[in-house]
């Protein structure tokens, strides 16, 4: 079975490990545009398309692309989740404190599956009082230009910092 395929417990055939962003990928490698969120059809997968096509510039150096995708969606979310949501100006009203841990699920045909962390930080509502726990936690953070193809498609998934201001309120 190649990366992304999958046979899962009481299903008769292959599925994929992520339909959504499976169908996404295909799509924009067919040349299909991104549509608008409001257009018809599935707004998951046209917002996934919108977000991945970005993203894609190093595929052809990875040695596989559906790795490459999943690594692209962490960092996709990953980067939704610390730039648009914590920031929110009502993030903060019922917590002082949060931990964050991030990574990927690699699904494995034998021998269960298993999460790869590759982000792990705290942060107070304080500006600038972000913490890294990865390497206490994990060791050294994973190399991945060998899965990515490029130094730089590595360093885009290890980068990324909890210190941000928070958004103004608006009435």
């Amino acid at each position: 079975m190649s990366a992304g395929a999958l046979r899962r417990v009481d299903q008769n055939g292959v599925s994929t490990s992520c339909g959504a962003a499976v169908g996404a990928f295909k799509a924009l490698k067919k040349g299909a545009a991104p549509e608008s969120l409001g257009s018809a059809g599935d707004t998951q997968i046209n917002y996934i398309k919108q977000q991945l096509a970005s993203r894609l510039d190093n595929l052809d150096m990875a040695p596989e692309q559906i790795s490459y995708v999943t690594y692209q969606m962490y960092v996709m979310i990953r980067d939704f989740f610390v730039d648009d949501i914590l920031p929110g100006a009502d993030y903060w009203d019922d917590v002082s404190e949060i931990a964050v841990l991030g990574g990927i699920m690699v699904n494995r045909a034998k021998g269960g599956d298993r999460f790869m962390p590759l982000m792990f930080q705290t942060r107070t509502d304080r500006p600038n009082s972000a913490k890294d726990l990865y390497t206490e936690a994990f060791g050294p953070l994973p190399d991945l230009e060998m899965a990515l193809g490029s130094r730089e498609a590595a360093d885009i998934v290890k980068k990324k910092s909890l210190n941000w201001e928070k958004k103004a309120k608006t009435a």
